[in-house]
């Protein structure tokens, strides 16, 4: 995005609204170079309660909590993950992860559409898919600079491909010239039991079309970098580690 247009255009989604700091989108990028970008995660919560943590950066130890999320969406891609452990899925890296929603990395790895583990009906007693399907959406919120990315679960997928395809594309509208609410309903199970659900509305429309563009151009530089770091496979390393080194997807890694 050209310079002028940057300055001369003022929305909080943009970097150059920040006129009170002292790093500009120049300085974040080189401060950035070679840093392995770790985007602040927010999940979708269990057991029907109906407000987000989010990690607190001025005290790690008391995280805050909001009932609404609001940005604008700047990527948003399927990503896989199988544990064959279903329990080891609260901590441990996945056994196979497809990053892009579509090739799976690790055991047992391989087109993800053709994966018998990607099937319904393959889960833990014949319910669901043992494969777990999800969505990153990654949402610039006003004055910030990095997005956070909101982890859907497959229980909230129908809510957002509904806003997607027929709120926003239906009508001609990029996700990324609006702004969107994210907010949370609670739903119960087919065995009784209770679950959050992610909503999606428009929470307003950028003022002009000017706007829309310059934050349009923003958002697309933003997802450049989100997909040359993030579409990364993480799956676990084998327990048996040879001669100080082991090999995950091609590359050494040290212990």
């Amino acid at each position: 995005m050209p310079e002028e247009t940057a300055l001369t255009i003022q929305s909080p989604y943009l970097p150059a609204v920040a006129a009170d700091s002292l790093l500009t989108p120049e300085d974040l990028a080189e401060q950035l170079d070679g840093v392995n970008l770790s985007y602040p995660r927010v999940k979708i919560p269990a057991g029907g309660i109906l407000q987000f943590e989010l990690a607190n950066p001025d005290d790690p130890d008391t995280p805050k909590y909001e009932a609404k999320l609001t940005g604008v969406i700047v990527d948003h891609f399927a990503s896989n993950v199988f544990w064959k452990d279903p329990e080891a899925a609260n901590g441990a890296q996945p056994d196979c992860a497809a990053p892009d929603g579509k090739t799976g990395y690790g055991d047992p790895g391989g087109d993800c559409a053709k994966c018998p583990l990607n099937e319904f009906g393959s889960g833990e007693g014949g319910n669901g898919k043992a494969c777990k399907n999800t969505r990153r959406i990654y949402l610039l919120r006003p004055g910030d600079l990095i997005p956070l990315v909101i982890v859907l679960p497959g229980t909230s997928l129908r809510s957002f491909e509904d806003y997607l395809a027929q709120t926003l594309l239906a009508r001609g509208i990029h996700p990324s010239t609006v702004v969107t609410q994210i907010g949370l309903k609670k739903q119960t199970s087919r065995d009784k039991k209770d679950y959050s659900m992610a909503t999606f509305s428009v929470a307003e429309r950028l003022p002009d079309m000017e706007t829309a563009k310059a934050v349009l151009a923003h958002a697309k530089s933003i997802k450049a970098q989100i997909r040359a770091t993030e579409q990364q496979p993480r799956v676990q390393a084998p327990s048996k580690v040879p001669d100080g080194f082991t090999e995950v997807c091609g590359e050494k890694l040290p212990f």
